[in-house]
């Protein structure tokens, strides 16, 4: 992620996971590369919380990827028009997330990295 940001590109986690947790994960692990958080969404409120962020931030919709690890991530993406990379390391097996046709499927943080910077350079 520490490449990404060094790229120049903005980085905002959003998750349904508890503000809390997040933070005290982030601490833990010395993590400072996230511009925005948006933390303890509950299970079904991605899509709105990715649109409300775009909007206030005024993203262009083009230049936007949600980075997840499972079939809500792409089903958020998908719902508010933005591309989505889905990552095989995290929640749901590779098979599973094959199957919800996300726009880029990855292994390693080396081909997410790969993903982003080959598209920001279009």
């Amino acid at each position: 992620m520490t490449r990404l940001q060094n790229k120049g590109c903005e980085l905002a986690l959003v998750t349904s996971n508890s503000k809390e947790n997040v933070r005290d994960f982030l601490q833990k692990n010395n993590i400072r590369v996230f511009n925005n958080i948006r933390a303890g969404l509950g299970l079904f409120g991605k899509s709105s919380v990715l649109n409300k962020l775009i909007r206030e931030k005024n993203y262009n919709k083009e230049e936007v990827f949600y980075i997840g690890d499972e079939v809500r991530d792409i089903e958020a993406s998908n719902r508010i028009g933005i591309e989505v990379i889905a990552v095989t390391w995290g929640f749901q097996s590779k098979s599973i997330l094959k199957k919800y046709k996300p726009n880029y499927l990855v292994d390693t943080p080396n081909e997410l990295y790969q993903v982003v910077t080959a598209n920001s350079e279009k």
